[in-house]
């Protein structure tokens, strides 16, 4: 977690969350890092979470190289194009999420790492070791949303890109192996990208060679600054880098941040869950997650056609497989006379 001292209490809901979801029985350390020093009541408050429980809990501090401007930015122009609600700490978390994080010495014998921001909140039991899972099926990435990136506010993201994939061809997967196609199935404004703010990493994935190479690549040009790029890039690395094999949907997760959450589709595990699968933002327009599982995982694709199938009548028959009419099939579950009369 990336969190400041002034964030205390959504750290510590999202924290017990976690806790009594999954780690109190678990007992994975927790790395809480600040770019400022924190101070003693949120190490107090904080520490209560895990006291006693035999959980390893380390604070650490941002060096000030790695969170402020690097050398080459242009501060007047960043600072004149801040929008007045806007603070320049987003852009520089944005940017250390994106690349750096993992060269903090804390994470020096880590392997994987699960993101958990402030404020987050964990609405199903999980039963599952998440990490025991990515290193057994040896998977680089997981995430439990996708959503649309609007490139108006990233415009040149995708040229640099493009770019970068023209000179350094040897570290570029063939297309048809990767999720590249599914990343660029929108227009030439948008972009489909896991959503970084639940996330787990294996960490050789971050310290490779190649997505080192592609991150200062990006650094270099400033975008973190001027453009507002941040830890998406995650995905257009994963689209470069990555088997779409190696790509896992944390299906059984049910989380939420600010108004978007997911909520697992399977009627048997629902039951461990406090989320409404109708409000899951999987089944909006605005998420491409069933897309992307005919890529990474056609069988959880299945399995989510036939829980929708269970949800109609024997008599309807409409075309599953089509994303648009699944997600039409969840939303409309209570109301199926209504959707199909439409």
């Amino acid at each position: 977690m990336i969190v400041r001292n002034e964030n205390l209490p959504d750290a510590r809901a999202a924290m017990r969350a976690i806790q009594d979801r999954f780690n109190d029985q678990a007992k994975y350390p927790w790395i809480l890092l600040n770019d400022q020093y924190f101070n003693a009541e949120f190490k107090r408050h904080i520490s209560s979470i895990v006291a006693g429980k035999n959980i390893s809990l380390s604070f650490g501090k941002i060096d000030t190289d790695a969170w402020g401007y690097p050398w080459w930015i242009d501060v007047p122009r960043v600072e004149n194009g801040l929008e007045e609600d806007e603070h320049l700490s987003n852009y520089e978390r944005a940017r250390y999420q994106a690349g750096m994080f993992f060269h903090h010495p804390l994470f020096s014998n880590a392997e994987y790492a699960w993101r958990v921001d402030p404020g987050v909140l964990y609405t199903c039991t999980i039963n599952e070791d998440p990490f025991s899972i990515m290193k057994k099926e040896k998977k680089k990435l997981g995430f439990v949303l996708t959503t649309k990136r609007d490139q108006t506010a990233i415009r040149s993201l995708w040229p640099t890109t493009i770019s970068f994939i023209q000179k350094n061809s040897h570290w570029i997967k063939p297309i048809n192996q990767t999720i590249m196609p599914w990343v660029t199935q929108n227009d030439d404004r948008q972009y489909w990208h896991m959503q970084s703010s639940f996330e787990i990493i294996d960490l050789s994935f971050v310290r490779s060679e190649a997505y080192q190479a592609y991150f200062n690549y990006l650094d270099l040009t400033g975008g973190f600054f001027y453009e507002k790029w941040d830890d998406s890039i995650r995905t257009l690395a994963a689209a470069m880098f990555l088997n779409k094999n190696q790509i896992h949907f944390f299906d059984k997760i049910g989380y939420s941040k600010d108004d978007t959450s997911h909520c697992p589709f399977q009627s048997s595990y629902l039951q461990k869950c406090t989320c409404d699968l109708a409000k899951s933002h999987d089944i909006s327009e605005n998420s491409g997650t069933l897309d992307l599982l005919k890529y990474i995982a056609p069988t959880t694709f299945d399995s989510v056609v036939n829980f929708a199938q269970s949800k109609i009548p024997h008599n309807i028959k409409v075309d599953l497989r089509n994303t648009h009419v699944l997600k039409q099939v969840i939303k409309e579950k209570d109301q199926l006379s209504t959707f199909f009369k439409k």
